[in-house]
């Protein structure tokens, strides 16, 4: 810029300059490259000395020794198209290899002859309207875009999926055919032949509880079921909430909604922090119920607010977040997950938050297989040690009332008179703030092959049943209609 100014020079000029340079360095460093790829495929058993020489009795690695794990490559199917895929294991045969592209996300295995090394799009094969297959921000999934502007380090790509324009590096773009002319989606290139996993299905029930001699109980129970977060469609949101006291009822309704609604707002937090992401969620469900019980104590509230009292009314919240290989769990109260696996997992695969003294883990055998159920998450008990030391320093009390098969509960707060709760943690529940917090704890669970389900439920199933007993009940009764089998036991 500075030259033009001078009138040394052009734009157009410095711009040929500058192509011309970077073209220079492209071709070296292919060149280099490529030399070093054949060498490797072919099997060339030369190599160069500094004083010209060659010593061609030095063994040179096997093909499939160049392949590592997490490596990207290109996978010819058997429509002799390139997909892009990330090697997940090799030998010298056969390849398990993961397919970046959306909608075709799966582990499958082909033939190592089949994989070619990785081919993103180069600057002078891009220019506006070239479509492409482009990596959409941490996720690693390569989704439809068309290019917009091509720059020079870069280029401004629109996902024609979510018509959302974003600046993609070009090692993260990959060339792909244009689509047939009224034909929005391409067929999908897997043939019949192959095995494909199911995407995730989920089911769910409830019933109000049971009250001696009060048949109006209201069902208080709620659930979140997000197979695909909208602005990140690659992950997902499944979760129980169990509301109680007189409004619990529409307590859990709006915090179902509301974390439904807020999810996929920040995606960048999101990606970056999961765990922050979803602690920031709840803190802005609370201060929104905050807002509206002051609303309501000052007599302004209308519609809808006017039935969010959470003064002597909450709910609980377990929640996990499915984001690429990990499942994040947030949990307030005494709702819990579980997840169920072959126990030939390793237990090194979960990551549980800092000081967490839960049981991580049990086995079960069931129909023959020998199974690990995970806790994904701790119940939020008030005779908990760590709990009763935190609600007692706060100046609350935790006592039982008389009478049978009564629970341990939170005591205390202006206003509360009796009201008891007993939970430690709950979403709401303002009279016995600050004994009873809504501070998440959370889980971090690395997915793996072994993983069959997982499960989330209020305190109304484990009160009655164990975490080992639940999954016992889900297998047998899935095998008993023989509607399942895990996938690794064929």
């Amino acid at each position: 810029r500075q030259r033009t100014f001078a009138g040394r020079k052009s734009v157009a000029e410095i711009e040929e300059d500058v192509d011309s340079l970077f073209g220079d360095a492209t071709q070296l460093v292919t060149s280099g490259v490529d030399e070093k790829k054949s060498a490797a495929v072919a099997g060339t058993a030369a190599s160069s000395h500094f004083d010209g020489t060659a010593e061609k009795n030095e063994p040179v690695p096997e093909p499939w020794k160049f392949w590592e794990k997490g490596m990207r490559c290109n996978v010819i199917w058997d429509d002799e198209q390139s997909y892009p895929a990330e090697v997940k294991a090799i030998d010298e045969k056969k390849a398990q290899v993961y397919f970046l592209q959306y909608g075709l996300n799966d582990t499958v295995e082909v033939d190592v002859s089949r994989i070619l090394p990785f081919q993103p799009a180069s600057r002078d094969q891009l220019a506006a309207g070239t479509p492409v297959w482009a990596i959409w921000c941490d996720d690693g999934i390569m989704y439809k875009a068309e290019v917009r502007q091509v720059l020079y380090g870069d280029c401004v790509v629109n996902f024609t999926e979510f018509e959302t324009e974003v600046q993609v590096d070009f090692k993260d773009l990959i060339l792909r055919a244009p689509d047939p002319e009224g034909e929005a989606q391409k067929a999908k290139p897997f043939k019949s032949k192959v095995e494909r996993r199911p995407q995730i299905r989920c089911g769910s029930h409830s019933i109000q509880g049971y009250i001696r001699g009060d048949s109006t109980k209201v069902n208080q129970d709620c659930r979140i079921e997000l197979f695909s977060i909208p602005s990140l469609p690659s992950a997902s949101l499944f979760g129980v909430l169990d509301g109680h006291g007189p409004k619990g009822h529409k307590i859990s309704q709006e915090v179902s909604k509301r974390i439904s609604e807020m999810i996929g707002k920040q995606k960048q937090r999101l990606l970056r922090s999961p765990r922050k992401h979803l602690s920031c969620l709840i803190d802005d469900v609370v201060a929104h119920l905050r807002s509206v019980q002051t609303a309501i104590q000052s007599g302004i509230a209308r519609g809808t607010n006017a039935e969010l009292n959470a003064f002597n009314s909450g709910t609980t919240a377990v929640m996990t977040l499915k984001l690429r290989d990990r499942l994040y769990t947030a949990n307030v109260g005494d709702s819990r997950g579980i997840l169920c696996r072959l126990s030939s997992s390793a237990m090194s695969d979960s990551k549980h938050g800092p000081k967490s003294e839960m049981k991580t883990s049990s086995t079960v055998q069931v129909c023959g297989l020998n199974l690990e159920v995970v806790a994904l998450s701790k119940d939020h008990k008030p005779d908990d040690p760590k709990e009763k030391k935190r609600i007692t320093k706060a100046g609350g009390e935790v006592r039982v009332l008389p009478g049978p098969n009564q629970p341990p509960r939170v005591f205390g707060g202006a206003g509360a008179g009796r009201f008891g709760l007993a939970v430690s943690r709950s979403i709401g529940d303002f009279a016995l703030h600050p004994y009873v917090i809504a501070d998440p704890d959370f889980t971090e669970y690395k997915i793996s092959e072994n993983d069959l389900f997982a499960v989330w439920a209020s305190d109304g199933i484990w009160e009655h049943m164990g975490n080992e007993e639940v999954a016992r009940m889900i297998v047998e009764s899935a095998a008993l209609k023989k509607k399942w089998r895990p996938r690794c036991c064929s």
